[in-house]
């Protein structure tokens, strides 16, 4: 094997492939080898079967010394392949795009344009975390195989490589999202060179462009979630109901027929507990604080995972209250985010960045993702409900939804729009006048018969689908026309200060 000609070139750390799936392999490997040291020790000492029928067993037992050369070939064959994979699997920072190499017999070339680059993040998987290590993910614009994985470096010189591709990336004209960690790796400052290459991380720190400035302490966390609030949010839920009269009913089932029909209830008990395990393990221990302009986050008990939240791209925030939620007053923060997908395969709910947060650190995560808006009707909706200048739903409503619809309806604020809706939970959503992108109105053949419409907030793309359903066809229709004009209003200049007409405030 020889050195890549090509310069700029980078190689992982040499752990790389036994994280990336030959522990795997390995195990596999154990166990044959503790199969056949156990038929090498019945051999010599006689209790292994023998005989001609003893297979593979007895000729273990007759011929030790085989048996142990064809052990270590396996296990070099093993670190072999391991090898070889972590030769060919290299990365380099070229002048406008990164680019990784993989294959040994099959090859694969990827390139990311570094203006096309949308988010950077690490992630420390546990095994990762256990030697530190950590990976590095790039997600680019364009197409569903828009993520890149670097895979793995040590946790220094993944945060160096990480602000390497956040400055180039800024450098070409995009505007990236990068993921913070906790702090024990960011106090260097990262310089480009003039040709655009970024120095590696492989080949050390990088030198400083002036004195470094001191580390201050890092910001009070605008959430801290204790695990206990986690546990029981994530108990207090109607699943969790439905899943104990599931149980019951099959305890009784069981007793009237046998085991056998108990079998049918384990998979929707198996499958709550995967759920609600897995909910545990994703949010344990997170944290977020305000960094510039972005809300890093922090979770994970197992695998530690870490995400930003750009601030000037939140299009969108939603906050639900679910029923068994309302004495202890938690909810649950979701957001859209332009060109970045919020959650992923790390998040177990799409689009959350909170799954339960009490009501001031509701509020004050509120205010933070929109800091140049007035958003106290927003939280005036969440405490005191629609005001009485709020559109709400007519008496016909109560046809289509009999408990709620005295609870639905939308605020038209100076700087934000405020649906509020749910059934058994409370949801208030805000959208910004300046991120609406488009408004329908729609009508179903029922809904117009009773005279309603609903009316739809098109945002980016993403969890949170803002809608103000119920609403009396006309009332529907004022409304549109309402947020389309201060929509536009906001987009060409200063928010208006005041409606454009008067508003029907519901029947």
């Amino acid at each position: 094997m020889s050195a890549p000609p090509e310069p700029g070139w980078q190689r992982f750390h040499p752990l790389s492939p036994l994280l990336r799936g030959g522990l795997l392999l390995l195990a596999v490997v154990g166990y044959l080898a503790s199969q056949l040291v156990e038929d090498l020790l019945g051999g010599i000492t006689g209790r292994g079967e023998g005989g001609p029928d003893g297979g593979w067993e007895a000729s273990a037992g007759e011929h030790p010394l085989l048996a142990v050369a064809a052990v270590a070939l396996v296990v070099l064959g093993v670190v072999a392949v391991a090898a070889a994979s972590w030769w060919f699997t290299r990365y380099r920072l070229g002048p406008s795009t990164i680019e990784l190499t993989q294959g040994v017999l099959f090859r694969r070339h990827r390139q990311a344009r570094y203006a096309q680059i949308q988010a950077v993040s690490t992630t420390q998987p546990l095994l990762a975390r256990l030697v530190g290590l950590a990976e590095v993910r790039v997600e680019s614009a364009g197409g569903g195989d828009s993520h890149m994985s670097l895979a793995y470096l040590d946790r220094r010189s993944a945060a160096v490589l990480r602000d390497q591709l956040l400055g180039l990336a800024e450098r070409a004209g995009a505007d990236p999202v990068g993921a913070g960690d906790d702090g024990d790796a960011r106090d260097e400052s990262t310089e480009v060179s003039p040709d655009g290459l970024a120095p590696s991380p492989a080949a050390g720190p990088p030198s400083p462009a002036g004195p470094p400035s001191p580390a201050g302490p890092p910001p009070p966390p605008v959430v801290s979630m204790p695990f206990g609030r986690l546990l029981a949010s994530t108990v207090l839920t109607l699943d969790t109901l439905v899943i104990t009269v599931l149980v019951v009913l099959g305890l009784g089932v069981g007793a009237l027929f046998g085991q056998v029909a108990v079998t049918g209830f384990v998979v929707p008990l198996l499958l709550y507990v995967v759920g609600k395990v897995r909910r545990l393990l994703t949010w344990g221990n997170l944290t977020m604080r305000v960094s510039g302009r972005t809300l890093a986050s922090q979770h994970g008990l197992t695998e530690l995972a870490t995400s930003t939240v750009p601030l000037h791209r939140v299009q969108a925030v939603e906050l639900t209250q679910p029923l068994l939620w309302r004495r202890p007053d938690w909810w649950s923060v979701a957001v859209n985010i332009a060109g970045v997908k919020v959650g992923g395969d790390t998040v177990v709910e799409e689009g959350v960045i909170v799954p339960a947060a009490s009501r001031a650190e509701a509020e004050g995560l509120l205010g933070v993702l929109s800091t140049t808006m007035d958003t106290t009707p927003a939280r005036s909706v969440m405490r005191d409900g629609l005001p009485p200048q709020a559109v709400g739903c007519p008496p016909s409503a109560r046809l289509l939804d009999p408990w709620a619809w005295r609870r639905r309806g939308v605020l038209l604020a100076d700087e934000v729009a405020v649906v509020r809706s749910g059934r058994l939970a409370r949801v208030v959503t805000v959208v910004p006048w300046g991120r609406i992108q488009s408004v329908e109105v729609s009508q179903g053949p029922l809904a117009r018969r009773l005279g309603l419409a609903d009316v739809r907030l098109v945002s980016t793309v993403g969890a949170v689908r803002p809608l103000a359903q119920h609403l009396a066809a006309r009332d529907a229709q004022e409304v549109a026309e309402e947020m389309r004009a201060r929509s536009r209003a906001r987009r060409a200049g200063p928010t208006p200060s005041a409606p454009s007409r008067p508003l029907p405030s519901g029947s």
